[in-house]
């Protein structure tokens, strides 16, 4: 059975979204939230302008253990890019020197510019090795974040936390449903979860913020919500 862990380390075998940290189902602000944690997930693309869609070769790859973060340079036909990740706690995707992968960014510039990355495997396909949002809603425009993602889904709920004070005006943190390898977890921002297929592979997902603004008045340029997270996989091996 597959099995779906937060950082807490409890490890839940479920079906259905009645697991991980959502404990009530509401819609109103009672749901039971977790403390927050001390997590961090970001990513850039350079340049960041354009969408990309492209099979890519890794040509260069640092990692600064210290930094917690890491840089790859992708060869993507005739162009290139640097793809730049930071999370905390820091876990290293699955990307070597010289392999094969499918990237997929897209963006919306803008008053607040929505990013969205996904890095699939080109030997296993469909394989998700780096997935990333940073952006005002979680679906990309179009799509789903579970159909760029494939291995695996991540959908909003209606759950929210209690209204706290932000950053501009009160808001609301929100419940994520997270899909992968047969079960379905619930989780808020503000953790890393963790799913196991049985077999020693599976996924790390870092969710730093998943918040609606509740006084989106208050601010004009502050975006009405925000999604920001990183999913890397791992392997037995």
């Amino acid at each position: 059975a597959a099995t779906s862990t937060d950082a807490s380390g409890d490890a839940t075998t479920v079906a259905t979204n009645t697991g991980g940290d959502a404990t009530t189902n509401a819609t109103t602000g009672d749901a039971l939230c977790p403390a927050p944690e001390d997590v961090g997930a970001r990513f850039t693309v350079d340049p960041w302008e354009d969408s990309v869609d492209s099979d890519c070769t890794v040509d260069a790859v640092t990692t600064d253990l210290d930094a917690g973060g890491a840089s790859y340079e992708l060869i993507c036909g005739d162009a290139s890019l640097t793809l730049t990740i930071e999370v905390d706690p820091f876990l290293p995707p699955r990307l070597d020197l010289g392999q094969q992968v499918h990237l997929e960014y897209i963006v919306t510039p803008g008053f607040t510019t929505s990013q969205w990355l996904a890095v699939h495997s080109l030997d296993v396909p469909g394989w998700l090795l780096l997935g990333g949002v940073m952006a005002e809603t979680l679906d990309p425009p179009g799509d789903t974040l579970s159909t760029l993602f494939k291995a695996i889904g991540i959908v909003e709920t209606d759950t929210r936390c209690a209204p706290e004070p932000g950053v501009c005006g009160q808001q609301q943190r929100l419940a994520l449903d997270v899909s992968a390898h047969g079960a379905v977890t619930t989780h808020f921002d503000q953790r890393v979860v963790s799913a196991d297929d049985g077999f020693g592979a599976g996924f790390f997902l870092t969710i730093e913020a998943a918040r609606d603004h509740i006084d989106d008045d208050l601010c004009f340029d502050y975006p009405e919500a925000w999604f920001q997270l990183i999913t890397v996989a791992y392997a037995s091996d």
